[in-house]
């Protein structure tokens, strides 16, 4: 893994953490599925 995809993934992380923005924004999820 990139250090980029590890950022990516933390970002996400915190956001999903935080709020439900898989429920809010899926596309974050298909792109972190597609990489």
């Amino acid at each position: 893994m990139s250090f980029n995809n590890i950022l990516e993934l933390a970002i996400t992380g915190m956001a999903e953490y935080r709020t439900p923005a898989w429920s809010q924004s899926p596309r974050r999820k298909l792109r972190i599925q597609k990489k």
